[in-house]
């Protein structure tokens, strides 16, 4: 076996030993029951729809979850068998899952697939789960669905429970699978993972110590693992945020931590940047001193949204409290947490986690498996087979692909491993990631290509200023076909009916510019580069409207008939998700905003229907003035670019800006980018980083002309003696030559302008440097004929050509970034060594 000393420079961590707390009784209930003894009159609390609490001692739950058992047992609910749990409210749920495993039940939480996954997926789940009973809390038409997808299974009634006495005795015995936990993995598919006894028992009951002072707070679904903790009585109390609630009033988290005097609360990376949002725009505080815990979890952790809510929290006298984690359904918790507002060694800025939890190790490694260097991005894996699930229930090949050949599991997740501590950078498969739900974008193509007939594919859009994912819908079409408003409607249509959400962009790609990876498959990170095409929406009359809104309604809530125009949205199987899709398509299709907040004070067809009519139409992308709109938007990405600006409201972020040679300025699309070439480059190397015009701007002559101008200005501004070394990449690189030209033309001196994946070739009559990607599909070497003949003629200064590693896109990764600053340097140092020649 290695030694702990092997793994010096190795990108592998290793936790402290997990043991069960002495003392601890046996089985998952009955540690339960020994928290309950030690505080009865703990609480559980659940806000309603009308923003009122409702709550229940631990003691009055327990009790209440004896009258269930006893009651699954005169249904003939035996050991081992499988209960499915429609309980929707905290003060329901909680008793249920009790119950099930005091008579030695496996509980499989089913609540939110029910409401969520559509047909043909719930049909499946069922299947796999084959219940043996099922709990519900109230009559409803999703319940008549899981009914007719689980006939033999009887049903139980919250409603129909009567007290009973004497308490239904605890069984010795507990099911070896407790628990069926849903989760989408790393695919976005969901599944039920199986977490047996011993799992469970290292999870929650790993400490002898009774939480008894903690208060929690979170927003996190209870039948997911991070919000399951509550049924292990993690605290004095637990209170449950429902998202309809917090999105309606997202300050209702900071009125419940001051009145309730919360010690923790747990909530998203999206769900943070909301309440942020919505306490700028009050003047009131709030007494969070109580708070000795905020964590943010679920889904990826940006710095730029922790930083903001790290200010809100101390504003209001919550200091140091911030802490993001990582963790798994299928692992439990991977790493310690650490604070997300540490600046890091991480270039990109991605916050660290933290050391490893007890009982887990971290490696990171390479699409063949070989283990990686620290500050190397890879794929996560993650060791921890004292809480590892028992594999998912129905899927036995699943079960396998997700753990190598020694067992760890494979997270899907990109990262790095670097002092310690593990950074995230993404996913590695294509999913999709919204308000903490997965979706395959693989399935969503499926989708979309089954209900429309024709070839679309879907993308992820996602920047460094972005709070979470985006979906892009790209329509692969010949020629110069357009793609019309019925066809764009059709998308959203499907994307709302099957997956309860919807694309901000719909664009069209034509076959010739689909990018492909170097083993020849779709490029879906390269996709939001190209796919820019995008159609105007008609103008819609009244009554269009009337019957436009009535067609998203149906979609929205899988209706297939008339519909009461007065009926609750939510009250009718709709959620947040499905609301703020309603919201795009409606701003995208009628050029009208909706106000979100007012829908979900009264979430009815008739209210939708006013807001919508009674609305102004949505401002125009582009205001009179372009420029000022251009800038407004590049300004929102810029927000959370770190590094060194010449004024502080300047365009032009620099890295290395210490460094002795002259100073490179490139023009690319993501902070990323940037801070990797600065990073290979080398420190002596200043690097001052343009944005390009992707997401804020389409390319016209006069956009192009506009921005260049305020460019030039900036870089004379960081630089006021030239002359001036230029570059970019894709777009930037048409951003570039236009800069370059503005300089010029303020008899500025220019000494090389380097065009990274050049596509347009427009006259420059300058040095130039061509760097052309081997596997790319633009590398005009690939296509055959005669491109020198063309560069000549566009370049009659001179030019030089170098062919570096990768394909269109990926230039900038762990693998190629090496390549390309290699060819960058020695342009550089060919310039500069120029340079006398060039001024004498």
């Amino acid at each position: 076996m290695r030694r702990p000393e092997d793994d010096a420079g190795r990108a592998i961590l290793r936790g402290p030993s997990l043991g069960i707390a002495d003392g601890a009784a046996p089985t998952v209930i009955g540690n339960i029951a020994r928290r309950v003894a030690l505080t009865p009159d703990g609480r559980l609390r659940s806000f309603q729809s009308d923003g009122a609490p409702r709550e229940a001692t631990y003691a009055q739950a327990w009790r209440r979850s004896s009258d269930i058992a006893s009651a699954l047992c005169e249904l003939g609910v035996r050991p081992q068998m499988r209960v499915m749990l429609l309980a929707h409210d905290l003060l329901d749920f909680v008793p249920c899952f009790w119950a099930c495993l005091r008579i030695g039940a496996t509980a499989a939480p089913f609540a939110a697939i029910a409401k969520t996954a559509m047909e043909e997926q719930l049909e499946l789940l069922a299947a796999r789960l084959d219940a043996d009973a099922i709990i519900a809390d109230a009559p409803s038409s999703m319940l008549e669905r899981v009914i007719a997808l689980s006939p033999r299974a009887p049903v139980l009634r919250l409603g129909d429970v009567a007290p009973r006495n004497p308490a239904h005795a605890l069984r010795e015995a507990e099911a070896d699978i407790v628990c069926l936990a849903p989760t989408s993995g790393s695919t976005g598919n969901v599944k039920l993972a199986m977490l047996g006894r011993s799992a469970m028992l290292h999870r929650y009951f790993a400490d002898a110590a009774s939480p008894a002072k903690e208060h929690f707070l979170s927003m996190l679904p209870f039948e997911g693992i991070s919000g399951l903790r509550v049924a292990f009585l993690r605290g004095a109390s637990w209170t449950y945020l429902p998202p309809p609630v917090m999105t309606a009033r997202p300050q209702r988290l900071l009125e419940a931590a001051e009145s309730l005097r919360a010690t923790a609360i747990h909530m998203t990376n999206s769900m943070a940047a909301r309440l942020v949002e919505c306490a700028a725009a009050t003047d009131r505080s709030y007494d969070l001193r109580s708070l000795e815990l905020v964590g943010l979890g679920g889904e990826a952790v940006t710095r730029m949204v922790a930083v903001r809510l790290d200010a809100l929290l101390r504003s209001n006298g919550a200091q140091n409290v911030l802490r993001a984690g990582y963790g798994a359904t299928e692992t439990g918790p991977l790493v310690a947490g650490a604070d997300p507002c540490v600046a890091t060694p991480d270039p990109s800025h991605a916050p660290f986690l933290g050391h490893c939890a007890a009982g887990v190790s971290l490696r990171i490694v390479d699409d063949d498996g070989a283990l990686l260097g620290e500050n190397e991005i890879g794929r996560v894996e993650a060791f921890a087979p004292q809480t590892l699930f028992s594999g998912y229930l129905g899927e036995a090949e699943a079960s396998r692909d997700a753990l190598t050949d020694d067992g760890w599991w494979k997270t899907g997740d990109l990262g790095l491993i670097a002092a310690g501590s593990l950074a995230i950078h993404g996913r590695a498969k294509h999913v999709l990631v919204v308000g903490g739900r997965k979706f395959s974008l693989d399935e969503i193509d499926a989708h979309l290509q089954n209900d429309l007939g024709r070839h679309i594919l879907s993308f992820v859009i996602r920047d460094d200023a972005d709070v979470t994912d985006r979906l892009g819908i790209a329509a692969i079409v010949s020629g110069d076909e357009e793609l019309d408003a019925a066809a764009m409607d059709a998308i959203q249509r499907s994307l709302l009916r099957r997956h309860g959400c919807a694309a901000v962009q719909i664009s069209t790609l034509r076959v010739d510019e689909l990018p492909a990876t170097p083993t020849g498959k779709i490029d879906r990170r390269a996709m939001a580069d190209l796919a820019t095409k995008r159609p105007t929406p008609p103008a819609t009359t009244a009554e269009e409207v009337d019957a436009f809104l009535a067609s998203l309604w149906r979609e929205a809530l899988n209706l297939r008939c008339d519909f009461d125009r007065d009926g609750d949205f939510f009250a009718l199987g709709g959620d947040s998700l499905r609301a703020a899709a309603l919201a795009t398509i409606i701003e995208q299709r009628l050029r009208r905003q909706l106000p979100l907040d007012r829908f979900l004070v009264r979430p009815t067809f008739d209210a939708l229907l006013r807001l919508v009519s009674d609305d102004a139409p949505a401002p125009p992308q582009q205001r009179t003035n372009e420029i000022d709109a251009i800038l407004d938007r590049q300004r929102a990405y810029l927000a959370s670019w770190a590094g060194a600006r010449a004024t502080p409201d300047s365009f032009i972020v620099s890295l290395n800006e210490r460094g002795a040679r002259g100073g490179l300025f490139w023009c690319l699309q993501g902070y990323r980018e940037l801070t990797q070439l600065a990073k290979h480059l080398g420190p002596d190397q200043p690097v001052h980083g343009m944005r390009s015009g992707h997401q804020v701007m389409d390319y016209t002559e006069e956009s192009l002309r506009a921005l260049a101008c305020r460019y030039a200005e900036e870089v004379i501004a960081t630089q006021p003696d030239g002359p001036f070394l230029l570059g970019g990449n894709c777009q930037g690189a048409l951003i570039a030559h236009s800069v370059a030209i503005r300089l010029r033309e303020l008899h500025r001196d220019v000494s090389l302008l380097l065009l990274m994946e050049e596509q347009w070739f427009r006259p420059y009559e300058g040095r130039v440097a061509l760097l052309f990607g081997r596997d790319s599909k633009v590398n005009p070497y690939a296509r055959g004929g005669d491109p020198d003949a063309r560069f000549r003629a566009a370049y009659p200064q001179g030019y030089t050509v170098d062919i570096v590693d990768g394909a269109h896109g990926r230039f900038f990764t762990s693998s190629n970034i090496g390549s390309l600053a290699k060819a960058v340097r020695s342009r550089l140092d060919e310039a500069q060594l120029d340079l006398p020649r060039r001024l004498a």
